[in-house]
């Protein structure tokens, strides 16, 4: 499977490509965007370059999915009132990542004789670091490719989950 991963730094993406793998159970081709789209990192740079590396990968490349993973940090936790209609928190990231990542989907066209982009947005509660603290004991794979649905994202104790959800 060849895969595009976007996160706040080239660390976290190597992390999160060694997870895919983990849960899928086998190797995957990275398809990296051009580095001009990449000249800054962070989760405001990630937010803002959604727009444009995923019609980059769609129209340019023969990727088969698109993973964006990011750290809540401070930012309010994504809860279950944020799925119901007018629910969405404006400081919370996995709400804002879905947001502007279905704004872009709208506006790309089908490319006949292939499938649409996959995605998957994942929010790392505290952080990233978190998700390798408990790393593969703490994600259960749930149905088809990238499928990572929950992922314990916590040290022992503090109850923290974290989702990656599919779009």
């Amino acid at each position: 499977m060849r895969i595009t991963v976007l996160s706040e730094s080239p660390a976290d993406e190597a992390a999160i490509r060694i997870l895919i793998e983990s849960v899928l159970g086998r190797p995957t081709q990275s398809v990296e965007p051009p580095p001009q789209l990449l000249r800054t990192r962070g989760w405001p740079s990630v937010l803002r370059i959604i727009p444009k590396v995923l019609p980059y990968i769609h129209y340019q490349t023969d990727a088969e999915a698109c993973v964006i993973v990011v750290d809540t940090d401070t930012s309010p936790v994504h809860q279950a009132t944020h799925e119901q209609p007018g629910g969405a928190v404006s400081a919370c990231r996995l709400c804002q990542l879905r947001q502007v990542m279905t704004q872009t989907q709208r506006q790309l066209r089908p490319i006949p004789g292939r499938p649409p982009l996959q995605t998957a947005v994942g929010v790392a509660v505290p952080a990233m670091e978190a998700w390798l603290w408990v790393a593969s004991p703490g994600c259960a794979r749930l149905g088809a490719d990238l499928s990572l649905v929950y992922c314990c994202g916590s040290t022992p104790g503090n109850g923290a989950t974290s989702r990656v959800t599919m779009h």
